[in-house]
């Protein structure tokens, strides 16, 4: 709009996968007698979901200072409805998958600020707080649809969730012209609580930390190494008679990228 403010209209499309797959072999044992009961049992899954769906991004950036950016992005919610495919189920006679049943569960909405500080040429800082409408991309009524008997609205989908949030600091460093060094700390709440965690798909609140390292060997381009480690918040449910089941878990990631400007042909 000016040398201050700008606009951004994006559209996303999104094509996703969530896949299922275990197998196990197991033996009886009797209450009384200790004994293994034959014969020995096994159980199989093997089934994935498939969507997509489009949504919009709308972003504003304010820069009312040369070392000073700001910046608010909203995403808007994403329809998306499951398509199960079944290859292999045997759970003892409980059926979680029905081939070719529909479902829905929708990617929320998102609203995002973000700042940007320059404290001098070589050192900055960075903030941004994400905020995720999750109770307003709930399924809908738990009713079936009666124009459509394989498509059902997912029952307890987010019902119990409440909204999500996650805020995050960062901190970079030139140590020479070519070379950066970057950092930063990510806190995420899930929204989710012990109503809501499950077998399949656990979400937990987690801690990041991230550590970068940029190079540019000319101004057109740029590689970057990237190194995280999340710990995630022990979570649990009590399945009455299935127990108290505890969830946790700690992931390590690990990221490359390149980046090469083209201004140069479009000058």
């Amino acid at each position: 709009i000016n040398d201050e403010v700008s606009v951004s209209l994006g559209l996303r499309y999104i094509s996703a996968t969530k896949e299922y797959k275990g197998f196990g072999r197991f033996d009886v044992v009797g209450r009384s007698s200790g004994n293994i009961i034959p014969p020995e049992q096994s159980m199989e899954l093997d089934a994935e979901e498939t969507a997509d769906g489009f949504g919009a991004i709308i972003g504003v950036d304010y820069a009312p200072m040369d070392n000073l950016n700001l910046a608010m992005r909203y995403e808007s919610q994403t329809d998306l409805k499951w398509k199960a495919k079944v290859t292999a189920q045997d759970l003892g006679g409980k059926e979680l998958f029905v081939d070719g049943q529909k479902s829905e569960s929708n990617l929320p909405a998102l609203l995002g600020l973000g700042v940007h500080y320059d404290f001098n040429p070589k050192s900055y800082i960075t903030a941004s707080l994400n905020y995720y409408f999750i109770k307003q991309a709930d399924s809908g009524d738990d009713i079936t649809d009666t124009d459509d008997p394989d498509y059902r609205l997912t029952e307890d989908y987010d019902d119990d969730y409440d909204n999500g949030w996650e805020i995050g600091i960062g901190y970079g460093y030139r140590v020479m012209p070519d070379l950066e060094l970057s950092g930063g700390y990510l806190h995420t709440d899930t929204g989710a609580n012990s109503n809501t965690y499950d077998d399949f798909e656990p979400v937990l609140d987690a801690n990041t930390i991230g550590l970068g390292l940029k190079y540019s060997p000319d101004e057109n381009i740029d590689f970057t190494v990237a190194f995280a480690t999340t710990y995630y918040d022990e979570g649990k449910r009590d399945y009455d008679l299935g127990g108290v089941v505890e969830y946790n878990k700690h992931v390590y990631s690990f990221g490359f990228g390149m980046q090469y400007r083209f201004h140069r042909f479009f000058d």
